[in-house]
């Protein structure tokens, strides 16, 4: 009881007569609880009143003839004011030529974002809104949101149209009211319905009937009819994964990652998939593992969220979800971007729960998430340092290279950062850095460590090589004398550690021989340099036998194994460029 007043004296008494007590009351959260007592049923009304107006916690009050009786004289419910939805501000868009290209991942990762509370409120993903007339009418006339969402997009945009944001608006406008009317005319097709002949039956139809450049639109608009009638995330999610696991048919799968890696941007579900989680860093390291498939089930998560967490995992496994994968990802490169801390309870440990960010994103097949994510934990990183501008960000990236989990990781991390949007102003930090590391190699285990094969060994020096090859941030001379490097010490690994003879082991068959030099001499293996020289030659010494093709199936009697070898044979020769 709150703030309960008392008559001095006698407390409700007069000469010994009772008086009534008028109970002035007010309501929290749904909870009715005495603010004050008074005996004159008009103060007690004034004095309601005024608290309704004076305290921002409480929804309504009333008075009440004492709680025995529970008669309610007067009761008044605060005004409810109508919060408008905010279109937030971007940093950055990509650009869309056409209207088509909104409907793609990155469009709708941006209108996500955008119109995340319109969406949060109608519970509905972009994909459905683009492909239902009347949900784009309602959006279009809701307020103001879509003509601020365009103004933010044109802002970041105007580049693209020289300069001018007012020539980028048009553009978008067009693009929009494109779809618009593409929407409410697809509004009258008389198209299958899920629910009443099957996920799969509804896909062959559209298949027979659509034209080829409409088939995709028409498969989501038949999607978007279905799940525009679930509003909620969790059923929306449920609803598509199931499609996923039980449907055959090729064209509607593989746009099914569309409506899931929407739903994937909704908080509240993200928040139900990982459970409890111990700090922020828990949490985010807990999206990485489920965009790289890896099932691990948290604390405090219900069976079916469980359940939901296997299933996504599955499928992310197997490269069926892109598109979900960013997402998720990108959620990541946010968060990191912010100044939220990574351990609420425990602020001592802000930069341990960060270096087990890095430890888990700095990877030796490069950075998860890409340049994006690189750049997110630079910005994390200058946060901790309490540095801003660009020698903020040049210090962070040091920070982070001198926290990184081994040498491979590092290297390709700062090849991402250098291809980020944060290059320029990092000036030549991330090519030096990389330099130094790179000529301070003297062997191949520097790079990769001594565990592994022989064949991972040479890819993940290849595949660095590659980076650094590719990286528009990277001057070429730079590129150049750094790649030379890393082929010496290809070459070295190769000729001092006998590669090529293990391989070419005498007491194998002469296809296993062959096939593991050919192999050798794949791209993704070594480079075009002085290492992949060595296994070439061992390669062409066997091809210049003179019954070369005899000696490479004996010992094999099925002339149908017979004939697999030799088709495996010409396709590796092929691909290693030996025809």
């Amino acid at each position: 009881m709150r703030g309960r007043t008392q008559n001095a004296g006698m407390e409700g008494r007069v000469f010994g007569f009772r008086q009534k007590t008028y109970e002035i009351q007010a309501s929290r959260n749904g909870r009715w609880t005495i603010e004050q007592t008074s005996h004159d049923p008009a103060d007690a009304e004034v004095a309601a009143k005024a608290l309704l107006n004076k305290l921002k916690d409480i929804e309504a009050v009333r008075v009440v003839l004492d709680s025995a009786s529970g008669k309610v004289l007067f009761e008044q419910k605060k005004p409810q004011t109508k919060t408008p939805v905010v279109v937030p501000q971007i940093e950055e868009a990509p650009v869309c030529k056409s209207a088509e290209d909104l409907y793609g991942a990155g469009g709708r990762k941006v209108m996500n974002r955008l119109f995340r509370q319109y969406l949060d409120k109608t519970l509905l993903t972009p994909t459905e809104i683009m492909h239902n007339g009347r949900e784009m009418k309602r959006v279009m006339d809701f307020e103001s949101i879509v003509q601020t969402a365009i103004a933010r997009v044109a802002g970041v945009q105007k580049d693209s149209e020289g300069g001018d944001a007012k020539k980028r608006t048009d553009a978008l406008w067009s693009m929009v009211n494109g779809i618009s009317k593409r929407a409410t005319e697809a509004d009258k097709l008389k198209l299958p319905n899920i629910r009443e002949v099957g996920f799969d039956e509804a896909v062959k139809f559209v298949c027979k009937t659509a034209k080829p450049e409409e088939l995709k639109f028409m498969l989501r608009c038949v999607f978007s009819r279905e799940l525009s009638q679930t509003r909620s995330w969790y059923g929306k999610l449920t609803q598509v994964l199931e499609w996923s696991n039980t449907s055959r048919e090729a064209a509607g799968l593989v746009l099914l990652d569309d409506f899931i890696s929407d739903t994937l941007s909704s908080a509240s579900l993200i928040t139900d998939i990982l459970g409890q989680q111990p700090n922020l860093a828990g949490a985010l390291i807990k999206l990485i593992d489920i965009a790289d498939g890896e099932y691990k089930p948290g604390k405090g998560q219900s069976p079916e969220m469980a359940e939901i967490e296997e299933m996504l995992c599955k499928l992310m496994k197997s490269g069926r979800l892109p598109a979900s994968r960013d997402f998720l990802l990108e959620r990541v490169r946010s968060e990191l971007r912010t100044s939220n801390p990574l351990s609420k309870n425990d602020p001592g440990a802000e930069i341990e729960r960060c270096c087990d960010i890095i430890d888990r994103v700095l990877l030796d097949g490069g950075v998860a998430g890409g340049a994006g994510m690189a750049e997110a934990l630079v910005q994390r990183a200058t946060n901790i340092l309490n540095v801003g501008g660009a020698n903020g960000q040049r210090e962070g990236v040091i920070w982070v290279v001198r926290r990184g989990p081994s040498a491979l990781a590092i290297a390709h991390f700062l090849v991402a950062i250098a291809g980020s949007r944060i290059a320029p102003n990092l000036e030549d930090v991330p090519a030096m850095q990389l330099e130094t590391l790179v000529g301070g190699l003297s062997e191949v285990s520097d790079l990769v460590g001594s565990a592994g094969n022989p064949m991972d060994h040479m890819r993940a020096v290849t595949r660095l090589y590659r980076a650094i090859e590719g990286s528009p941030g990277i001057a070429p001379e730079s590129a150049a004398a750094m790649n030379k490097r890393l082929d010496e010490l290809l070459y070295d690994y190769v000729v001092k550690g006998k590669i090529v003879e293990q391989m070419d082991n005498p007491g194998w068959k002469l296809h296993t021989r062959a096939f593991l030099l050919m192999q050798m001499c794949m791209p993704d293996v070594l480079p075009n340099g002085k290492a992949i020289m060595v296994a070439r030659k061992a390669v062409v010494s066997h091809l210049r036998r003179p019954n070369f093709e005899v000696e490479l199936v004996a010992g094999t009697t099925d002339p149908d194994e017979q004939k697999k070898i030799i088709l495996q044979c010409h396709h590796l020769m092929k691909a290693g460029g030996f025809r």
